[in-house]
């Protein structure tokens, strides 16, 4: 799910940039088409500035150095950075406060490290984990926890979809 998180943000981000694009409203962009490379050389500008200084400020990058996008206010900021104006739509999505986009990140660290480390920043970052009720990523995700009516796995796709249905 985290991957096609990132993947989903950073699609999103040049879907709104080619409109903008084909539109003439980027001004920041002198030509309307251009290679991956160069987008992300302007995503990683834009989102690590003294990253792109100490890579002496290329006109291209390859993806290994661009940032896994996994929070829509990062692409609130590339659009903004490209286009002068983020989309009402992003806005109002953003304003969900979706915490899909904060859990799947850390739950996917746990589970792509299995270490005494990641649990506690598991711990941590989710209270319940904390509180004794949940002692495994596994049950968080598949278990109906207190005060909720479904698995979170299943609430996480509900907020993807809304997020996306809104943006």
């Amino acid at each position: 799910m985290d991957n096609l998180l990132i993947q989903s943000l950073r699609a999103y981000a040049f879907c709104r940039i080619w409109q903008g694009q084909r539109s003439g409203i980027v001004a920041k962009i002198d030509r309307k088409f251009m290679s991956s490379a160069e987008y992300t050389a302007h995503f990683v500008r834009i989102l690590s500035p003294a990253k792109y200084v100490k890579l002496h400020s290329p006109t291209v990058l390859s993806r290994e150095h661009e940032w896994s996008i996994r929070d829509p206010k990062d692409v609130a900021k590339i659009i903004q950075g490209v286009c002068g104006a983020v989309p009402v739509e992003l806005n109002n999505a953003i304003a969900l406060n979706c915490r899909v986009f904060y859990e799947t990140k850390i739950v996917r660290h746990f589970y792509a490290h299995r270490c005494e480390d990641t649990m506690l920043k598991l711990k941590a970052a989710l209270p319940i984990f904390s509180s004794g009720i949940i002692n495994h990523p596994d049950d968080y995700l598949e278990n109906i926890l207190p005060g909720s009516s479904e698995a979170k796995f299943i609430t996480w796709w509900s907020e993807y979809d809304d997020f996306f249905s809104v943006a």
